[in-house]
């Protein structure tokens, strides 16, 4: 349906300076972005009046939360199949902030009803997911929150380099040359990247469309809540487990080191070396900051995933449940 609208001059021109500075395909592109992110407001606002909102579903100076994931989320392929030999970047550290992308992303192509341009998936998602960045900075900052407890981290810092920084991991990128996607999402084998008339797009693959429909404790309930549930943890070990067999060998690695040890993860370098010299996905003498980087960002997503927790001292970790402990779910890639 084609619509006609009067705008002020300037804020044409000001619409338009978006547009060539490269945040929006178009000045159409980018009305229905404000159209759709208009919705969603008022979505939100008529849910906030239609019930009374109680105290853990309410939080950052009354944010109303209580996301829900649509029932039926348009899916395609995951682009390529060869995963078990590839190690997760180590900058790719939280899975809260990529469940935030995701559900943006989901919410996006529902509407659209398919796959979108990966440049408006990245722009929609740039401006969802930082109100929910700054109800929890807010949350953090009124409550005093340690740094190492922050539920903030992984999200953009600010809205420029920072913000395309989180939207290369969490939403993705291709790397024009090779004509290969990179992510996070990509390779977990949770988004679908198409090809199309020398564009690329993006949707969800059933295995996100699947993450995506589990209710996630914070986005429900507020920055009180956990990150993730038990649920999710299941269905990200299944994905690992499944998928990408040298990730999973490195997460049992992990463990069994830290379980057998004592003292910083830090004083397990060596070992974690042996392992990565042996890796596919790394090969001979990496660097020592390749080796700790590598080590330090598996750490972090298992501590997020339960699998381990901190210690009392910074660089301790404990051991709390071994991957192989996690049920199995079905993920339908």
């Amino acid at each position: 349906m084609r619509l006609f609208a009067e705008l002020e001059p300037a804020t044409y021109e000001n619409i338009q300076k978006l547009v060539q500075d490269g945040r929006y395909d178009s000045v159409d592109q980018f009305l229905r972005v404000a159209a759709q992110n208009q919705l969603a407001v008022e979505r939100s606002q008529g849910e906030s009046q239609e019930s009374k909102v109680s105290s853990n579903s309410t939080a950052s100076g009354g944010r109303h939360w209580r996301y829900k994931a649509p029932e039926e989320i348009p899916t395609g392929p995951p682009f390529g199949e060869h995963r078990d030999e590839i190690l997760l970047f180590s900058q790719y550290y939280r899975f809260f902030p990529l469940k935030c992308a995701l559900y943006k992303l989901a919410e996006l192509t529902t509407e659209t009803g398919g796959a979108v341009s990966l440049n408006e998936a990245r722009n929609y998602v740039a401006e969802g997911v930082w109100p929910i960045r700054e109800a929890i900075v807010d949350w953090e900052e009124r409550n005093d929150i340690k740094k190492q407890n922050r539920k903030s981290t992984g999200f953009p810092k600010d809205k420029d380099q920072s913000m395309k920084r989180y939207l290369d991991h969490y939403v993705g990128k291709v790397k024009t040359q090779k004509g290969q996607p990179s992510g996070f999402s990509h390779d977990l084998g949770y988004v679908s990247f198409q090809e199309d008339n020398m564009d690329w797009e993006i949707e969800l693959t059933l295995t996100g469309a699947r993450f995506v429909q589990i209710g996630n404790p914070l986005l429900a309930n507020g920055p009180e809540a956990p990150t993730l549930n038990e649920e999710e943890q299941s269905f990200i070990v299944t994905t690992i487990r499944t998928e990408l067999d040298e990730e999973y060998r490195f997460v049992k690695y992990v463990y069994n080191v830290l379980n057998e040890g004592e003292g910083s993860y830090s004083n397990h370098l060596d070992q974690f070396r042996d392992f990565l010299e042996g890796s596919p996905a790394v090969g001979n003498n990496p660097s020592d900051n390749s080796v700790r980087s590598t080590a330090g960002g598996a750490i972090s997503r298992m501590v997020e995933l339960g699998i381990l927790e901190r210690g009392k001292r910074r660089g301790w970790y404990n051991t709390k449940r071994h991957p192989d402990e996690y049920e199995s779910v079905s993920v339908n890639m």
